[in-house]
């Protein structure tokens, strides 16, 4: 029983990765502002901003109004941000820039084949990038 559940864990993930990878194919870009209820990675498309790691959705013009909350909490981000190992800032800053370039890349891309690796590319740095800030988190405790 606790194979399935772990399997359904698994495959929720999966979708949730090939999401963001398909908003970003279809002109979606990252924010660099973190999911405020999770600290997930944010991607933007349309007018709706959403979390790849806990799906909440955030409208543009509330997702302003939370900006300026979080301008005034900066602060105490910064103290936390030291607690993360120099390390784990740059992973995590190098696989943003990669999913930046490559979700550039894709939309000036003809070629389905190179799409569909570059998309593979993208769900996997969003991997890592769940990974590095969940890690993150423990250093913050």
């Amino acid at each position: 029983m606790a194979a399935g559940i772990k399997e359904n864990e698994v495959n929720q993930e999966s979708s949730k990765i090939k999401n963001a990878a398909s908003l970003l194919l279809k002109g979606g870009t990252l924010t660099n502002e973190p999911c405020p209820k999770c600290g997930g990675v944010l991607i933007r498309f349309k007018d709706r901003t959403s979390c790849i790691n806990c799906g909440q959705e955030i409208n543009d013009s509330v997702r302003a109004v939370q900006t300026n909350q979080q301008d005034s909490k900066k602060n105490g981000k910064e103290q936390m941000a030291s607690d993360t190992p120099k390390e784990l800032q740059r992973l995590v800053a190098v696989a943003e820039d990669k999913v930046a370039r490559l979700a550039e890349q894709i939309s000036a891309e003809d070629d389905i084949a190179i799409q569909k690796q570059k998309a593979e590319l993208i769900e996997i740095y969003l991997r890592i990038l769940e990974r590095a800030r969940d890690l993150s988190k423990g250093f913050r405790s």
